[in-house]
């Protein structure tokens, strides 16, 4: 992922409804390569569908692996291989990111994969959010996000906006419609956070909400809720924001169990997702599960490609040193992403 630059332009845009039925849902358990006997979570996925994060409690260390009990949250990774089409052994992130004594999991990565996003508790289990950056290959130190993202209130997900500059969160700080709700703050042209605002109904309700997630076109938001009417525990939602508003979110019945499902995340080819299950028949207590949807009415398959991604290094001529850039959208009159 050595200065890797992702560029995402919207084009058409068709919205997958999973209760619709010609739209097939394939669902298949990613394998013992990235999966364990113990809990496997929250994918994290790079926008090209080739690089991803997830949060294990497998043990690691020789004393560890004698006891075969869970130990605390660490950060993994692992690459697709596009010519044997399997993700390949996963790697412990090293002591940077996975601090000792402490829960580390990742939980957004922005669209030029130069950033990502942390979940970590302190001492007294109460968690934050902390950002870390990629340096060459190697990630740096994570900071703890200022205020108003993080709160003396429990922040545990987290995503980026496609631009970067608003962080979509959950927390458990008072005024919201739950125990847990969907907030998001935007950061300005200098770099100062917003007030934190709540995303409100009808995504937020008075159950807890979790595992947000922001998909790159700018306006599908996917999340986890245990509100009434659901498969039971956590289930998987999506919203559309039109019309200056967020529509009623659509409960994916095709990937929900009587267990929690959470933590789901898509590629930005809007075809292939990534969510977490305890499912019968798994490897351990949680698995990471892809997701595959495919459609049978030709005038919707035609229309699924909705995003167009550009992949590589910008760099000066003649030194050969990255450049900073960004890309101008003239028709919003706006840079929508850094690299």
């Amino acid at each position: 992922m050595k200065y890797l630059i992702f560029i995402i332009f919207v084009v058409a845009l068709l919205q997958i409804n999973a209760q619709n039925n010609t739209v097939k849902v394939k669902i298949e358990n990613i394998g013992k390569q990235v999966n364990s006997a113990f809990s496997d979570f929250a994918p994290v996925i790079s926008a090209d569908g080739l690089t991803m994060f997830f949060t294990s409690r497998r043990p690691t260390t020789p004393k560890e692996i004698e006891k075969n009990k869970e130990v605390m949250e660490s950060v993994y990774q692992t690459e697709y291989d596009i010519q044997k089409r399997k993700w390949t052994k996963t790697i412990r992130i090293n002591n940077i990111i996975n601090i000792q004594d402490r829960n580390n999991s990742a939980i957004a990565l922005s669209n030029d994969g130069q950033r990502m996003l942390l979940y970590r508790d302190d001492i007294f289990g109460n968690g934050d959010i902390y950002e870390s950056t990629l340096a060459g290959t190697e990630w740096s130190d994570a900071k703890k996000l200022p205020v108003p993202i993080n709160s003396e209130y429990h922040e545990s997900s987290a995503s980026y906006s496609p631009d970067g500059r608003t962080i979509y969160f959950v927390s458990s700080r008072k005024d919201g419609a739950g125990k847990r709700d969907i907030w998001y703050c935007t950061q300005n042209i200098d770099g100062v956070w917003g007030n934190a605002k709540n995303i409100g109904a009808p995504i937020n309700t008075k159950e807890d909400e979790e595992g947000v997630f922001m998909h790159p076109d700018g306006k599908t938001l996917y999340f986890s809720s245990k509100v009434q009417g659901g498969a039971g525990g956590f289930d998987i939602y999506k919203s559309v924001y039109e019309n200056e508003k967020w529509g009623t979110p659509e409960n994916i019945s095709k990937l929900n169990t009587p267990g929690d499902d959470v933590y789901f995340v898509m590629e930005a080819n809007g075809t292939v997702g990534y969510y977490a299950s305890a499912k019968p028949g798994g490897t351990g207590e949680k698995d990471i599960y892809k997701v595959t949807f495919s459609y049978t009415n030709p005038k919707e398959k035609k229309q699924v490609s909705k995003l167009i991604l550009l992949k590589g290094i910008i760099s000066d001529e003649l030194t050969g040193k990255i450049v900073l850039c960004g890309v101008y959208h003239r028709k919003q009159g706006q840079v929508f992403l850094w690299s």
